[in-house]
């Protein structure tokens, strides 16, 4: 008598269908991130590339946003008079002590009076963190990129961060729709949107995170002491 299917064996062949997809998503990813790597050079994370203060000279990045506006994400009114745009990555320790120490008291101070929109330059320094940044856009699909960005640099550190199953725990343990979730970072939806931005990015000389730009007056490192001098510098023109 033939013996009937395993269900066990049909679920584990389903597992490796999905884990090869992730995988494939991945390696198409970093072929790209790493095309835009040999026509430029980067420097490490947190290296200073330019000074405080000093002006990128071609278009800008808020001026690229908002010509792209599909490329980074918005958060307060569009008429405030000061837009305060970061460019992190999420293997940067001085981005993590910005988005969960600095950033929370800028916003509170800010965004709610409309005097300052802000604004996130989608970027990653390495194949390695493109995955993550990719997440970050796909939490941004169901409106929760801040929530997301804070919870996975709350794991800074831990075993596994950054890794594909703590992404999609980290998207889980926000209440986001796991399946929306899960294809959309399977996908690499945003992966070429992540690229660009590195590639302009880089054109402008901007290679390090953080990175700031209030209005068009940039802001290299976690410095929020002059980045708020800034702020109120443009407020009060």
């Amino acid at each position: 008598m033939a013996r009937k299917p395993i269900k066990r064996k049909a679920v584990r062949d389903q597992e490796r269908s999905v884990n090869w997809k992730v995988i494939a998503g991945i390696v198409v990813g970093a072929v790209i991130f790493l095309g835009i790597l040999m026509v430029m050079s980067l420097n490490d994370d947190d290296t200073v590339a330019q000074q405080p203060g000093q002006q990128a000279e071609q278009t800008g990045l808020i001026a690229y946003c908002e010509e792209n506006p599909e490329h980074c994400v918005f958060e307060g009114s569009d008429t405030a008079p000061v837009t305060l745009l970061e460019v992190f990555d999420f293997a940067c320790v001085h981005c993590r002590n910005f988005n969960l120490e600095g950033l929370p008291v800028f916003k509170n101070q800010y965004k709610d009076s409309g005097q300052v929109r802000f604004v996130t330059y989608p970027f990653a320094s390495r194949p390695e963190t493109l995955p993550a940044t990719n997440a970050s856009m796909c939490a941004n699909e169901q409106g929760a990129f801040s929530e997301y960005n804070s919870a996975l640099f709350r794991q800074f550190g831990e075993p596994g961060y950054l890794s594909n199953a703590q992404l999609l725990a980290t998207a889980v343990s926000i209440n986001l729709d796991r399946d929306q979730f899960a294809a959309c970072m399977e996908e690499g939806r945003y992966n070429l949107v992540i690229s660009d931005n590195v590639g302009y990015a880089h054109s402008l000389g901007v290679t390090s995170t953080p990175n700031f730009f209030v209005n068009d007056t940039q802001v290299t490192g976690n410095q929020p002491q002059l980045i708020q001098q800034r702020i109120e510098a443009a407020l009060a023109n």
